[in-house]
C-alpha cells in the first residue's frame, strides 16, 4: 500500500504551474510513496510557493495553509531564510524527486511527532 501525501504549490506563473504539474504526473508516484499535486492550499502535507514571486513570510504560510513543511521555489541560492527546504529554478525532475526524497523523510518525522 502506497503512502500518498499532499502537495500544493502556489505560483502566479502559468508556465510554472504548467511545468510542476507536467513533473508530478511523471515522477508523484514511486516506490512506496505518492505525491499528490493538489490545488487546494489548505491542509496539504507540503505548500510549495514560488518565493520569487510570493512574498509572505514562510511561518505566516505554514499557519495559513496549515502546510507542515513549506519550501521555496526560487532563482535564489542558498536555501532562502526561514523555508524547511528550496527548490531551484528552472526545475529538473533530478532536483525534484532529491527534494520529495528529503521531504519524504521530513514527513515522516511529522507523523511520529505531531506536535510539530
Amino acid at each position: 500500500m502506497k503512502h500518498v501525501s499532499t502537495v500544493c504549490f502556489l505560483s502566479d506563473s502559468e508556465h510554472d504551474q504548467v511545468i510542476m504539474k507536467s513533473l508530478f504526473n511523471i515522477i508523484g508516484s514511486r516506490e512506496q510513496h505518492q505525491w499528490q499535486l493538489d490545488q487546494t492550499p489548505h491542509d496539504v502535507d507540503v505548500l510549495l510557493v514560488d518565493a520569487d514571486d510570493i512574498g509572505n513570510p514562510p511561518a505566516q504560510l505554514k499557519s495559513t495553509y496549515h502546510a507542515k513543511i513549506v519550501v521555496a521555489y526560487t532563482r535564489q541560492s542558498p536555501q532562502p531564510f526561514g523555508f524547511d527546504a528550496y527548490l531551484q529554478k528552472p526545475t529538473r525532475a533530478r532536483s525534484l524527486i532529491n527534494l520529495l526524497g528529503f521531504l519524504k523523510g521530513e514527513l515522516s518525522k511529522h507523523t511520529l511527532n505531531p506536535a510539530h
